[in-house]
């Protein structure tokens, strides 16, 4: 059983891997961070650009949509970098209006709202 304190050790381990290039070290480390805290959206994160830049476009395109599904610790921004890593292995993948429509929820999700004006 994982302990609370331990949840950064996967992250940190397997973000230093990918900043060697040891992308398959990286992405066994991420593997085994997600089984133990799944929804840690760091580790999502450096899951996602581990297989984009492994060129598992359809395990990343698999992936994000399972993260955007069913990670319940999602901001707006999190939420972002999640369909724009979907969208670009669906373009990888050939799937053009998909891949437009993922870049389109990205970019809404993050773009800021309008302040809300009270009457007086």
């Amino acid at each position: 059983q994982p302990q609370l304190n331990q949840e950064n050790l996967p992250y940190v381990t397997g973000w230093i891997q990918y900043e060697q290039q040891d992308f398959t070290g990286a992405l066994a480390t991420f593997e085994k961070g997600l089984k133990m805290f799944p929804h840690n959206i760091e580790i999502q994160n450096e899951y996602l650009a581990t297989l984009i830049q492994l060129q598992r476009n359809a395990d990343a395109a698999t992936a994000a949509t399972r993260f955007i599904e069913n990670t319940y610790t999602m901001n707006d921004a999190t939420r972002s970098k999640m369909y724009q890593a979907l969208a670009i292995a669906q373009f990888a993948l050939g799937d053009k209006a998909a891949a437009t429509q993922s870049a389109q929820v990205s970019v809404i999700t993050t773009t800021p709202k309008a302040p809300v004006r009270r009457s007086r």
